[in-house]
């Protein structure tokens, strides 16, 4: 999955957060899965900004 996508796909968990549509327990799925995906891009720039040096 490239960088771009783990955004989006945050966003679209975000957004159905919001919606209020979600069983509380599959949200907790959702939230882990954009948690790592959040940390994933988080390494990504980090590395980038490492090789920029």
């Amino acid at each position: 999955m490239t960088y771009t996508e783990k955004l989006k796909r945050v966003e679209e968990i975000i957004n159905l957060v919001n919606s209020g549509n979600i069983d509380p327990a599959a949200m907790i799925v959702h939230i882990k899965e954009a948690q790592k995906l959040i940390a994933e891009c988080s390494d990504e720039l980090t590395k980038l900004e490492e090789e920029m040096k």
